[in-house]
């Protein structure tokens, strides 16, 4: 969990690093965050099992509106030469002001490039400014 103080920081959408781009979702992420949302050894540690077609659909559409505080949450896809390899989250901790949770998820056919690093880096960066 993070505790610091968290404003409503304005959305850049595209937000840029050294190797990524995050950006808002997209009604096209559904095929592309099947492709790792479907595996077993994605969902192992999440809350839900793998994902269907239809799962991919809804959940899409459910984070396209999270784009900052005053929507509940910020939800970003985050590409690699224009490929999605994962996507990161960051919402609010109900009755609170100063605390946050961020989530991140990444298809394990990009691991050990150090890009869930880089890109929970960067939300960090949109969370605090």
């Amino acid at each position: 969990m993070l505790a610091v103080a968290v404003g409503d920081p304005p959305l850049r959408d595209p937000v840029q690093t050294g190797r990524l781009t995050l950006r808002r979702y997209q009604p096209t992420d559904v095929d592309p965050l099947l492709s790792y949302y479907g595996r077993a050894e994605v969902c192992r540690y999440l809350l839900h099992k793998p994902w269907s077609r239809p799962d991919a659909r809804e959940a899409v559409s459910e984070r396209i509106n999270r784009t900052g505080w005053a929507a509940g949450a910020i939800a970003l896809v985050v590409e690699r030469d224009a490929t999605v390899i994962g996507n990161l989250s960051a919402w609010k901790l109900a009755g609170t002001h100063y605390s946050a949770e961020i989530s991140w998820v990444f298809s394990p056919d990009f691991s050990g490039h150090g890009y869930a690093t880089e890109a929970t880096l960067a939300l960090l960066d949109l969370v605090l400014s």
